[in-house]
C-alpha cells in the first residue's frame, strides 16, 4: 500500500469532511428538521453500521458512529478490508469500479445496481499524486435526496483510504407508488414561500424555461420596497425527516432593495406540500468556499504548519 504522508492525508480527508458538513456553517440553518428515527435503535443496520466503525484500522486513527444517525459516517481504511479484482478490468474503468466497490462495502449501496433507491457517481478524480477521490449523492425514484451523499478517497494502488457521509434509510418493499411522488404538484408555492421569507413580498410567478432538473420562473406584480433579481428557480428533492423521506422544493432565490447594488442570495428547501423551511443557505458567503491557498513542495506535498 502506497504511504501517504500524514501532511497529505490530512489535507485530502479535510476536503472529504469539507464537503458534508453543511450544517458546520453559520450561514447555513436546518429548520427542525431532524433525519433521526426514533426508530434507530431497531433498524437491523445499525449493528452492522457500529460493527465498521470499530474495527481496528490501518492509519489508527479511530472512525466515527454517529449514535443518533445510527450510521457510521467516516470511515478509515480498516485492517483486513477487502481490496477489488482488477484483473479483468479495462484500465480506463478501474477508478470508478474500485470506487463502487468501496461503495458497496461500506454503505450496501452499489451504483451498478439500479433500483428505487440508487447511489449516483456525481465526480471521480485523480489527483496530483495519484490518489483517487469519488463523490456519490443518493437518488430515489431518480429525485435527488438532499444533502445524502458518500465520499471515497483511495491512493493509486486502490487501497481505500476513507469515506465519509452516508445515505438516508429506503424501505425495501417501496414500489411506484411512493406516496411522496404525487405530493409534488408544483414548485411556484415554494418558489413564493422562499420570497415572502427572505424579502417578505408577495409576488406572481410564470413558468420560463427547463434546465436539467431545474425549472426557471419568470417574476411579475413585486409590491414594496425590494425585488427579486433574475430568475428564481427551482428542483424537486427528497428531504429526510425523522427518518421519513418528504417531497420538497430546493429553490434559489435573489433578491435586492429598489435602490442598492447589494442583494441577498439565498437557497431554500421548502415542503413542496407544508411549505415548511427545511433548510437555507446563504449562498453569497459560500461562494468562496473551500478556495484556499495551500503552500506545498514540488511534489505536491503541504508544508507542516
Amino acid at each position: 500500500m502506497s504511504q501517504f504522508k500524514v501532511t497529505a492525508v490530512a489535507t485530502m480527508v479535510t476536503a472529504i469532511l469539507a464537503s458534508t458538513q453543511l450544517q458546520a456553517s453559520e450561514q447555513t440553518r436546518f429548520y427542525n428538521a431532524s433525519s433521526v428515527s426514533s426508530q434507530v435503535q431497531f433498524n437491523p443496520q445499525v449493528s452492522q453500521q457500529r460493527a465498521l466503525a470499530e474495527r481496528r484500522t490501518v492509519s489508527g486513527h479511530k472512525s466515527i458512529f454517529d449514535e443518533q444517525l445510527g450510521k457510521a459516517t467516516f470511515l478509515w481504511n480498516a485492517v483486513g478490508q477487502a481490496k477489488p479484482d482488477m484483473a479483468m478490468i479495462l484500465p480506463e474503468q478501474r477508478n470508478a469500479y474500485a470506487a463502487d466497490f468501496y461503495l458497496n462495502a461500506l454503505t450496501g449501496v452499489s451504483a451498478l445496481k439500479k433500483g428505487v433507491s440508487s447511489a449516483v457517481l456525481t465526480d471521480l478524480s485523480e489527483q496530483k499524486l495519484g490518489s483517487i477521490t469519488a463523490k456519490y449523492k443518493q437518488k430515489v425514484h431518480d429525485i435527488e435526496v438532499f444533502n445524502r451523499e458518500y465520499n471515497l478517497i483511495m491512493d493509486k494502488e486502490y487501497n481505500l483510504v476513507a469515506g465519509s457521509g452516508y445515505f438516508a434509510n429506503t424501505s425495501a418493499s417501496a414500489t411506484k407508488s411512493f406516496a411522496p411522488l404525487a405530493e409534488f404538484v408544483g414548485a411556484e408555492q415554494s418558489i413564493k414561500r422562499a420570497i415572502k421569507e427572505l424579502a417578505d413580498i408577495d409576488v406572481s410567478l410564470t413558468k420560463s424555461t427547463e434546465q436539467g432538473d431545474y425549472v426557471k420562473y419568470n417574476v411579475s406584480n413585486q409590491t414594496g420596497d425590494k425585488i427579486v433579481l433574475g430568475q428564481p428557480r427551482a428542483k424537486k428533492v427528497f428531504f429526510e425527516v425523522a427518518g421519513e423521506l418528504q417531497s420538497a422544493y430546493y429553490v434559489e432565490v435573489e433578491v435586492a432593495d429598489k435602490n442598492s447594488l447589494e442583494s441577498d442570495y439565498f437557497s431554500y428547501v421548502i415542503g413542496a406540500q407544508n411549505s415548511k423551511v427545511y433548510f437555507k443557505k446563504d449562498l453569497k458567503a459560500h461562494a468562496a468556499d473551500f478556495n484556499y491557498r495551500v503552500w506545498a513542495d514540488e511534489d505536491g506535498y503541504p508544508w507542516e504548519g
